[in-house]
């Protein structure tokens, strides 16, 4: 750490400012939630610099779907596309920063990743907003990242689909950072390529009446900025993500061929970050049965699913999730109020691509509820169990 800053103003003698520690944690925080800027305007490898926007100090991180909140993370943030940054601020000399913090933050972001939604994100924002005497959330967003009042809704579904493809920020903050962090903290970031874990170390300086703050990233090595830059961007096109997102050729006719077979049905598929979403009209509005990602999974929100009647009931998702697993799509993360993914079958000549196709075609059914009719309604599909 460097031991001190000079100060030179003008003609002025010259000024030493010595390494100081923050007083309190919570005078720590709350610098950082009046000056979002202090999380520095680094690219994290994402081609331009950040800007940031602050949602909520003590954002709450619940344990299940629709829980109340078993944790409380510090800060979130917002950047200009849509990506949720958690952010835990511990001083050097709490003794928690080590093994602690990190275990907190993997907590904190694996449950955030499973049951946040930007209806909640939105909602916090504008509460912070209101307890700020500031204006509305959309306001907030104008004047942080220069969007206006018809780029709402696309940013909103731009953080949906950061949240459902796992791409989300850590960042453990400190006014000094030990080695042991710098390595665990390098360790994560070149293993994670969805998501990004950094260190951030806000050195301050002082003399007694002016102080600095030195700001430091951590973690943002060259293996793990190549990682996360070998990514295409943003798809423009369906065709577009199928041809530059799906590397194998084999998947990607596959996935071509499964669009084809749900779009006949009513099913429109849409661009969600680094997956394509399949989205289906309803009478509880617009929801999205299926997600085609572009690691060759598929996903299927359960968590969306129960906001529609057929699926409402607990027993219907059990049934649901149990009807896939007889199909043989296993997932690691069998939640009926999450998001199982599985891995898609490579071959379109697989006739594990027909069984989905037949629970797919089911789940359309039932979402459409009194709007399908008594000869299209459909019972749960009995399938041949993979081997």
């Amino acid at each position: 750490m460097t031991e001190g800053l000079f100060l030179i103003n003008g003609d002025e003698p010259l000024t030493r400012l010595q390494p100081a520690e923050f007083e309190r944690e919570d005078v720590f925080q709350a610098l950082l939630a009046r000056f979002p800027e202090l999380l520095t305007d680094a690219d994290f490898g994402e081609g331009e610099p950040r800007k940031w926007l602050l949602v909520t100090r003590e954002a709450m991180v619940p344990a299940e779907a629709d829980g109340s909140g078993r944790w409380s993370l510090d800060h979130l943030f917002l950047d200009q596309d849509g990506v949720p940054t958690l952010v835990e601020i511990k001083r050097a000399s709490d003794t928690r920063l080590r093994r602690e913090v990190v275990a907190q933050m993997l907590d904190y972001a694996a449950n955030a990743v499973n049951y946040w939604k930007p209806e909640d994100i939105e909602k916090w924002l504008n509460q912070r907003c209101q307890q700020d005497g500031l204006e509305s959330s959309n306001e907030a967003l104008r004047t942080a990242f220069g969007i206006d009042q018809l780029g709402l809704e696309t940013y909103w579904r731009t953080v949906r689909a950061n949240l459902g493809s796992r791409r989300i920020r850590m960042i453990f903050v400190a006014d000094r950072i030990e080695r042991e962090l710098e390595a665990i903290v390098a360790f994560l970031n070149e293993q994670m390529k969805d998501a990004t874990v950094v260190a951030l170390e806000l050195a301050q300086f002082s003399n007694g009446t002016q102080r600095i703050v030195a700001p430091r990233i951590i973690g943002l090595t060259d293996q793990a900025l190549a990682s996360k830059r070998v990514t295409p961007a943003m798809a423009s096109s369906v065709e577009d993500w199928l041809n530059n997102w799906i590397t194998d050729d084999e998947y990607r006719q596959s996935f071509k061929w499964f669009v084809g077979q749900m779009q006949p049905a009513g099913m429109k598929p849409r661009i969600a970050g680094h997956s394509l979403a399949l989205d289906l009209p309803t009478a509880v509005g617009e929801l999205t049965p299926v997600y085609l990602k572009s690691d060759g999974k598929i996903s299927v929100p359960f968590y969306m699913l129960k906001k529609s009647p057929a699926f409402k009931d607990e027993q219907a998702r059990r049934k649901l999730l149990q009807t896939f697993e007889q199909a043989g799509f296993r997932s690691l993360r069998s939640n009926i109020d999450g998001e199982p993914s599985f891995p898609a079958p490579r071959l379109i000549s697989d006739q594990s691509w027909q069984q989905l196709v037949e629970i797919i075609m089911y789940i359309i059914e039932e979402l459409r509820g009194p709007d399908a009719t008594a000869a299209n309604k459909k019972e749960v599909p009995v399938l041949t169990v993979r081997s």
